[in-house]
């Protein structure tokens, strides 16, 4: 904690703004790519105000515990370097290439900063953005089946489907929610699908209005991901809930297993697009199909090109086209449509080891800190079960698309980990590496 009556001038002033910040930063996350600049930043310079303190013996700032992936992130970082300097002269440049794993900046001190003014008394907050997540799914839905668009002029964002584009008036749309993209909704959104039913799971709400408002808020912003027509969004959501789902028991898995199955299977029945949108799964002539394979093989061809250190973060995309004219192909140009691919073919073998072990790592802190946090702090373990669904489903959704490099989608991931870090800094603080659970908590809880 910061000892608040000792700071003095900006620094007290920052730690005073800080939490207002910070909020204002997670609703950014859910509604606008501008607002998440802003205050993630802004969140930044506070911190690094309130830091710059420490000099002073008289304040004690506690907050900077050293976690083992952050080595892992500085390693990341110097991969990245590496790559930079040994881009070709047609490069971005290095300062551009080296920006984009900006990131971690705002990891490490996201979550120092959080560290600073976490209350548990924060349900409020968290039912709020449950509830806001729930009107964006309602909004999307509407979307769908209007093709309104609130926030961006010409409907833009509101694409018609292919099924309708031969009518004067289009039968349905692919929702965006408030974003520009209904890819980046259907992602960001799926990471947020499985907070409703974790916090039911672990029963921290018992009133039956509550329970009916998380079930209503989980409905809709499962519906909306559907209502965006993203194939990898729809599976990154399914893996999303059923890992949730797991924790509370075989019952209730096979319970939102079959609920799942029932308004997939309405939508396959009465929406043509959505039908035509499913069989596109495993349709090899699907265009999209056809270019990500292709994206796919130029991307492995760069691997190859540059094995150890990649041929520079990012700069595959400016690539790619040249690989299509050494292999003879033709594709859409751009990002590799998959996380690991991106990585790979960014910082060769030695990034993409060590971004998979900054996954890893994270899953496993998740992991521990559910297995540390006491069963009466149900809050906080809702919270965990639904970081730890969001981040399965980051990874599903990132074998398709590549959900890391979309910024909304990884300022939403990144936030996310900084508060499972914190928490389990917090808990580690407060009672070492034990395992604090109950003697008589050897089933799963479930408090639906």
């Amino acid at each position: 904690m910061v000892e608040f009556s000792a700071l003095r001038g900006p620094a007290r002033f920052a730690l005073a703004v800080l939490p207002y910040s910070l909020f204002l930063y997670c609703l950014a996350i859910l509604t606008s790519m501008a607002g998440m600049e802003i205050f993630s930043w802004l969140s930044v310079v506070l911190i690094l105000v309130i830091l710059s303190v420490q000099w002073d013996r008289r304040v004690t700032v506690d907050g900077n515990t050293w976690l083992f992936v952050d080595a892992i992130l500085f390693g990341f970082l110097a991969i990245v370097t590496l790559g930079a300097l040994m881009a070709d002269q047609e490069s971005v440049g290095f300062v551009t290439i080296v920006g984009r794993v900006r990131w971690i900046i705002i990891y490490l001190l996201v979550r120092t900063g959080l560290r600073w003014v976490w209350t548990p008394n924060y349900q409020a907050i968290h039912l709020f953005l449950i509830g806001f997540m729930g009107l964006t799914g309602a909004y999307a839905i509407v979307q769908h089946f209007t093709g309104i668009d609130l926030v961006r002029d010409s409907n833009r964002a509101v694409v018609p489907l292919a099924y309708a584009a031969d009518l004067l008036t289009p039968l349905s749309w692919r929702a965006a929610g408030l974003y520009s993209s209904s890819m980046t909704y259907g992602h960001s959104a799926a990471l947020a699908v499985g907070f409703p039913l974790a916090l039911l799971i672990t029963g921290a709400v018992t009133g039956p209005r509550l329970k009916w408002f998380l079930t209503i808020c989980g409905a809709l912003v499962f519906t909306g991901i559907l209502a965006s027509y993203t194939r990898g969004a729809w599976l990154a959501a399914a893996a999303c809930l059923l890992t949730v789902g797991a924790f509370a028991g075989r019952k209730v898995l096979i319970s939102l297993a079959l609920a799942g199955v029932l308004l997939v299977g309405g939508a396959y029945a009465i929406l043509p697009d959505f039908r035509a949108r499913v069989a596109s799964f495993v349709d090899p002539k699907n265009v999209s199909n056809q270019e990500r394979v292709n994206i796919w093989l130029a991307n492995l061809e760069m691997v190859k090109d540059r094995p150890v250190v990649g041929v520079g973060y990012g700069e595959n995309e400016r690539l790619i086209g040249s690989y299509y004219e050494k292999m003879g192909i033709e594709g859409m140009e751009g990002h590799a449509h998959n996380n690991f691919l991106q990585v790979l073919s960014g910082t060769g073998i030695l990034g993409a080891l060590l971004f998979i072990a900054i996954g890893l790592y994270f899953l496993f802190i998740n992991w521990r800190v559910w297995q540390m946090l006491p069963v009466e702090r149900r809050w906080e373990r809702g919270l965990v079960l639904g970081i730890f669904g969001a981040q399965i489903a980051m990874h599903v959704g990132g074998l398709t698309e590549c959900t890391f490099k979309d910024a909304e989608i990884n300022h939403h991931y990144i936030f996310l980990l900084a508060v499972v870090s914190m928490l389990y800094l917090n808990v580690k603080s407060e009672h070492g590496n034990m395992v604090v659970r109950p003697a008589n908590e050897s089933r799963p809880l479930n408090g639906i």
